[in-house]
């Protein structure tokens, strides 16, 4: 069909006055004329599709002008099984790439829709010292204002509640002090410890594998105690479907790759894979822990969270600019600038071998030795590395009670 020739011949064609009789009426040949035209078959088809592209190309633009951004949201329904709903993930819809967990915008304008719960940050204890320090984060969390439940993992023998004439013990008030002030759920479990394990500092570290097997809960966050959350983690709650998820344990550069750490361990909870873990720690090797155990069966499969927020340790800190960063800006270009690695971090770990933790107390001639110096007249990550402490030191007190 040659639409433009029929069009031609519809503007361009001159016409006479000339009138003939129709019906007993006198009728322009004009008319005639254009009611033939009209009343062509091609010209309809003509008309009808100019007509549709043009309904098309209004439709299009107008979408592009008014349409809003799209989100994805997690259902809030309960979870029925360990497997039957797929964990929470939101992101931006298709005309933008961005993941909610870099945009703090997006997450508080999906926070309101997502049932937060599902998910819950974790602590596991096993002794008092590490009791207190649960409670110090689980009060980091209620003052930030994080979204997530919060649930106290602690061994089966220690009471919240006392009976009247028992004597108080530390456990119990602090069990009561997170509970009751920090809205954390307890959960009374068996510690997870091997006989055969050589390091009394790691032995009980297996008890962490039991938040895999918290299905109350779709996802749950596990922190390591010794630690400081310097900002939320809600938006990890949110991240795309995966078994587990680990950032990168960057200080350990190992036969050209990396392991994952577990200081912050990200996991969907499933009873089948819980038993499974706890095969593995049953036939691990004498000297294998958490750690090694998760990169066993994890490292090629588990999502890797960025270090830099998610796992930056206090160590990093120790000798100002002199000191070889590449392995946690991962380049040897990039120039360390301890206020941005601390503005950008979120999740912050104590570890300064020999260096003791920031609950026990360091020789003097152990930190005179180790701890950072000012570099010329730049102290920034002197003053930074002692403030963590300083900082854990005062919220000891004022949590717990407990001096160092």
């Amino acid at each position: 069909m040659h639409f433009p020739s029929l069009f031609k011949q519809f503007r361009y064609s001159h016409l006479g006055q000339d009138t003939v009789t129709v019906n007993g009426n006198a009728t322009s040949l004009n008319h005639l004329y254009m009611r033939s035209v009209l009343a062509s078959k091609r010209l309809r088809i003509a008309v009808s599709v100019t007509l549709l592209f043009f309904l098309v190309a209004v439709a299009v633009l107008f979408h592009d002008r008014l349409a809003l951004p799209s989100y994805t949201l997690p259902s809030p329904a309960s979870k029925t099984s360990s497997e039957s709903t797929t964990p929470a993930s939101a992101t931006l819809g298709s005309n933008h790439n961005h993941l909610v967990s870099t945009n703090e915008d997006v997450l508080e304008a999906v926070a309101p829709s997502v049932d937060w719960s599902r998910f819950a940050y974790v602590q596991y204890v096993t002794n008092t010292q590490y009791l207190c320090n649960s409670v110090m984060l689980f009060a980091i969390l209620e003052r930030l204002g994080c979204r997530s439940e919060r649930l106290m993992m602690y061994p089966e023998g220690w009471k919240p509640d006392t009976s009247k004439g028992d004597e108080e013990t530390d456990e119990s008030r602090l069990l009561r002090t997170a509970r009751d002030k920090y809205k954390v759920n307890l959960q009374p479990i068996h510690v997870q410890a091997r006989a055969s394990a050589d390091s009394a500092t790691w032995a009980e570290s297996y008890t962490k594998l039991l938040a895999m097997n918290q299905t109350h809960y779709d996802r749950v966050l596990s922190l390591d105690s010794d630690s400081t959350v310097l900002q939320c983690l809600d938006e990890l709650f949110l991240l795309p479907h995966t078994p587990v998820a680990m950032p990168r344990a960057y200080w350990q550069w190992t036969d050209a790759k990396y392991e994952l750490s577990s200081q912050l361990l990200l996991v969907e909870t499933n009873a089948t894979e819980f038993d499974r873990v706890m095969r593995a720690v049953d036939s691990a090797p004498r000297n294998d822990y958490d750690m090694d155990i998760l990169n066993h069966m994890y490292s090629a499969s588990a999502m890797v969270l960025p270090h830099r927020e998610y796992d930056l340790l206090t160590g990093e800190f120790r000798g100002g600019p002199d000191k070889d960063h590449s392995l946690f800006l991962g380049n040897p270009e990039e120039k360390w600038d301890p206020k941005k690695v601390l503005a950008d971090a979120k999740f912050l770990h104590f570890s300064d071998w020999p260096i003791q933790k920031p609950w026990k107390i360091t020789p003097e001639t152990t930190l005179d030795t180790h701890a950072p110096k000012c570099h010329e007249d730049d102290c920034t990550s002197r003053d930074i590395w002692f403030g963590f402490y300083e900082d854990f030191k005062k919220r000891r007190k004022e949590v717990c009670n407990f001096d160092v």
